[in-house]
């Protein structure tokens, strides 16, 4: 009797042993979502003007790591250096001309969130959450020509003609910057591991502050500088991240 209660008790364990790791395994099958221990990246598409960009203003790199099936970390982060060289060389008619300009700039920036996806369906995880951020930029311009050399920092100067008139903007301004959001958005589940999905911020706060554009013009017999400019930005409220986010999971 002994034998038979215990070989009952062990082919129930066995049947059950067996059905909880079939259930693991329909689940890991069927589930479309991420899951604990996932990781994924993500890029912006916008179907209206054709791109494919990095997911955010700052041009960063994102990564979410899901620790839970409801709890995600999110880090962000940018490095970019662009150095450009240019020649204009006129050395025919009464007033030969020779102009040499180096470009330069190198960003770098950082993020880090929160998100809390909720229930949702078996394709839809919708979530809050929020991040800070921070980032720096630096920019600088060298333009010489047979009688000077004029050094920009802060930012790179561009030259337009209005009725015949020229007219200079400053672009690609150095600044440093900081902030935090909080946001919502979803993903949706198109197939296992791959998604699409939206994110707005429901509220952030900005500040920028541009670095001095300092002119300087470096002649043969002296050195003239010109005035400084400084700028800063402060935003506060909502706004929209542009384009559709496409991501998957590994």
């Amino acid at each position: 009797m002994k034998k038979i209660i215990l070989t009952s008790l062990c082919f129930v364990y066995t049947l059950l042993s067996a059905t909880a790791q079939y259930a693991d395994t329909l689940k890991a099958t069927t589930t479309l979502k991420a899951t604990t221990g996932s990781f994924s990246t993500e890029l912006n598409v916008n179907l209206f003007q054709g791109e494919l960009s990095f997911n955010d203003i700052l041009e960063q790199i994102k990564a979410r790591y899901f620790f839970s099936e409801q709890w995600a970390m999110r880090l962000a982060f940018s490095i970019k250096n662009q150095r450009i060289e240019s020649e204009i060389n006129q050395s025919y008619g009464t007033s030969p001309y020779l102009e040499n300009t180096t470009k330069k700039t190198s960003s770098y920036s950082l993020g880090f969130g929160l998100e809390h996806h909720f229930r949702g369906t078996r394709r839809l995880s919708p979530y809050i959450g929020f991040e800070v951020w921070m980032g720096k930029k630096k920019t600088s311009e060298t333009i010489e020509t047979r009688d000077q050399t004029t050094e920009i920092n802060g930012a790179w100067v561009e030259y337009t003609y209005v009725s015949g008139v020229q007219r200079s903007q400053y672009v690609e301004k150095g600044y440093i910057a900081g902030g935090g959001n909080f946001l919502a958005g979803f993903d949706f589940y198109v197939a296992r591991n791959f998604y699409v999905g939206y994110e707005f911020i429901v509220l952030g706060i900005s500040s920028i502050m541009y670095d001095t554009i300092d002119i300087t013009y470096k002649k043969t017999d002296n050195t003239t500088p010109s005035p400084i400019i400084n700028d800063k930005e402060f935003k506060f409220g909502p706004s929209l991240v542009n384009g559709i986010r496409v991501g998957y999971i590994f």
